[in-house]
């Protein structure tokens, strides 16, 4: 279970329209969504960005692996409450930019 986007782009690892997948079941039970709304969001942050997006997403993956932050499972994570990037998508309803505190 794993996806990317790169400009208007989204590529899956496996398939998140599939009622049976239990990975994607699960991302949309933790964050009250679907995987694709989540991911449509960082078109409008590559959009918004330009050709900052990927410089600015590696940043935040690393912000959050240097802190060491978590996922559910316990694993470190690069999409921890330290990358900017994520903070917005992961919130229900998922917007690009969280405003304010992250959660």
């Amino acid at each position: 279970m794993g996806a990317i986007t790169l400009g208007n782009t989204i590529t899956y690892a496996g398939d998140p329209y599939d009622p049976n997948d239990a990975g994607w079941a699960r991302y949309r039970t933790l964050y009250g969504h679907p995987v694709q709304e989540h991911e449509e969001q960082h078109t409008y942050q590559g959009e918004a960005l330009g050709p900052l997006y990927l410089p600015s997403n590696i940043a935040g993956l690393l912000s959050s692996i240097l802190r060491r932050e978590k996922d559910e499972d316990g694993q470190i994570t690069g999409h921890g409450p330290s990358n900017w990037n994520e903070r917005g998508p992961q919130l229900n309803p998922p917007r690009p930019w969280a405003a304010g505190k992250s959660r």
